[in-house]
């Protein structure tokens, strides 16, 4: 039996928009947490979402045992911080690029994905 993907979404703007969509559509994908900062103004793209942990703060979903795969689609400043916390946390990761600002940070959390046996993939779109 294949295991039931529990995506949350944190950053809904440009491309968080185009993940919920996507997901949204995909057989097996429980998209069961949206965070957004600026959530209030996010009210149309989550209205159909009822059932779903809605946050502004991202360690809401970091923390939710259920949720197995986060999407990281916020700024590229704040990629290492929330990366590290879901990672350490046990989650899967899709990271929108730049997975960091600087070169060792992202050889930290590529061991640190390979500690804890958790995937982790720098999305680029165009390739």
């Amino acid at each position: 039996m294949k295991k039931k993907i529990n995506i949350g979404i944190i950053g809904l703007g440009h491309w968080g928009k185009n993940y919920l969509r996507l997901f949204s559509n995909i057989k097996g994908v429980q998209i069961l947490g949206l965070c957004d900062i600026n959530i209030e103004k996010k009210i149309d793209l989550i209205k159909n979402f009822k059932n779903t942990l809605i946050t502004k703060d991202f360690n809401d979903l970091v923390k939710n045992n259920v949720i197995n795969t986060l999407v990281v689609a916020t700024n590229a400043d704040s990629h290492y911080e929330i990366v590290k916390k879901s990672l350490k946390n046990n989650k899967n990761v899709l990271c929108e690029k730049p997975l960091t600002l600087k070169n060792n940070q992202a050889l930290e959390l590529e061991k640190l994905s390979r500690k804890k046996k958790k995937k982790l993939i720098i999305n680029n779109t165009f390739l």
